[in-house]
């Protein structure tokens, strides 16, 4: 980083370079920015944090990096929803099947995310999950790809 450089800044949507990197899924810059001093629960004004913006776009690497870094799982955004509604919503809009979501939701899950959090609507990532026909997020065991990753501890990249 430039001497000088202020790393919190904002970009015009309200984005920091770190929530840039997250939902861009750079592992290393987000460890170098962290390491410069880059807060990992700033948010938007929305309420949107970089592990939101990484949710949203299925950045398993960049969410696990941003969790071992002390990314707060549940910081809920103005509508009540928290990096793990993101990435279910975000799975659910893919149109081709693949484990990318599944990794996303493990990766969250492992690191503590609570599937009974209600957003403003009253749904929770658990309600989300089941409803779009995924067996059970919550039980290892169950029939659900994402039970499966928690399960067998898949590794997710998170250093680079």
């Amino acid at each position: 980083m430039a001497t000088g450089t202020n790393i919190e800044e904002v970009d015009s949507n309200g984005l920091t370079c770190l929530m840039v990197a997250a939902a861009g899924g750079q592992i290393e810059v987000i460890g170098k920015l962290l390491d410069a001093g880059a807060s990992v629960s700033a948010t938007t004004s929305y309420g949107l944090t970089a592990l939101h913006l990484a949710a949203s776009t299925l950045q398993a690497g960049a969410a696990a990096k941003l969790l071992q870094r002390g990314a707060p799982p549940n910081l809920q955004d103005k509508e009540g929803k928290t990096p793990l509604h993101f990435a279910i919503l975000a799975d659910q809009r893919r149109q081709e099947v693949t484990d990318v979501g599944y990794q996303m939701v493990a990766v969250l899950v492992r690191g503590e995310a609570n599937t009974g959090l209600e957003d403003m609507r009253g749904k929770t990532p658990w309600h989300m999950w089941f409803a779009a026909g995924h067996g059970d997020i919550r039980q290892p065991g169950s029939h659900s790809f994402a039970s499966n990753y928690i399960q067998r501890r898949v590794p997710i990249r998170a250093e680079q």
